[in-house]
């Protein structure tokens, strides 16, 4: 059996803010912007999520929620290179990292004795082209 090419080893949430006066109940809109960082000393790449929610007519920049996720992933020693990472680990790594932000945003919420804000599973495949364009290379 060959061995998987990336393992997930960490994340962390760096930066939160959840304002409940501002939530809005409908026409919520959501945004993910991630970028990343390969340092192909030590075959690591760092992913950095950062989320907004936010009313529709309002903008990101009067986001309800906030929230920076950085994520850990280590390559196996066949990947040396940046352009040796497979191209289904973009999607990958965001499909596995979003679950760790869903979960915290929704638990916080809860146990802060505040009406629970619960994202929705969603497919972000869409998001590994904008994750490569946004990539340092160390």
């Amino acid at each position: 059996m060959e061995q998987a090419t990336f393992s997930f080893k960490k994340y962390s949430v760096d930066n939160f803010s959840f304002d409940s006066e501002s939530i809005v109940d409908k026409n919520i809109s959501i945004k993910i912007d991630p970028t990343g960082k390969f340092i192909s000393k030590d075959r690591v790449f760092l992913l950095k999520f950062e989320f907004y929610a936010f009313g529709k007519d309002l903008g990101v920049d009067k986001s309800f929620v906030t929230c920076t996720m950085n994520a850990e992933f280590v390559f196996s020693e066949n990947i040396k290179t940046f352009e040796d990472i497979p191209s289904y680990f973009y999607a990958n790594s965001i499909a596995i990292v979003f679950p760790y932000l869903r979960s915290f945003i929704s638990s916080l919420t809860v146990q802060a004795n505040l009406k629970p804000f619960i994202l929705p599973t969603m497919n972000l495949s869409s998001l590994s082209v904008p994750l490569k364009e946004k990539i340092v290379v160390e």
